[in-house]
């Protein structure tokens, strides 16, 4: 697949979230149980949820950390109206704000991996320095994978 990146000035964005850190391995099977735990309390509180599914990888520059043995810490949850005060395993936090790199990756999830390396080669290639966070933002869910849409973002210095 080919991804067409840019460079973007996003704002920041109140998120619901819960946050573990994650090594590669791990990821797969703790993002779905994490977003389960998010929605639940959103359930039970009154702030409204206006907005897709994010994940922040909190990142530091190129380390790759969710590579490494200590992994990563991720936030995982979802765009909401306003902030809150956060309460038990539920944080209120917001997505990074700055100048970013960004592309739209279609297609079945296991294919955002391709997504965020041609975001990291273009920053290379134009003289981008990554700050470390980087964060997706999954569009509507469609039931046909192909369909699927996730935004992919990384801050850049």
């Amino acid at each position: 697949m080919s991804y067409t990146v840019r460079s973007v000035e996003v704002v920041e964005g109140p998120l619901a979230v819960t946050s573990y850190t994650v090594t590669g391995d791990e990821l797969g099977g703790k993002i779905i149980p994490m977003f389960d735990q998010v929605y639940a309390w959103l359930k039970e509180s009154e702030v409204e949820q206006t907005g897709h599914n994010v994940i922040v990888y909190w990142d530091r520059g190129e380390q790759g950390l969710l590579f490494t043995e200590d992994g990563v810490p991720i936030d995982v949850g979802v765009q909401i109206s306003t902030s809150f005060e956060s309460s038990g395993p539920i944080s209120c936090t917001e997505t990074p704000a700055g100048t970013a790199a960004t592309t739209v990756h279609t297609g079945p999830y296991s294919g955002i991996p391709a997504a965020h390396a041609a975001v990291r080669s273009w920053c290379k290639e134009n003289g981008h320095i990554i700050a470390g966070p980087n964060w997706e933002i999954y569009g509507d869910w469609r039931a046909d994978p192909e369909a699927l849409s996730t935004e992919i973002f990384y801050l850049l210095k």
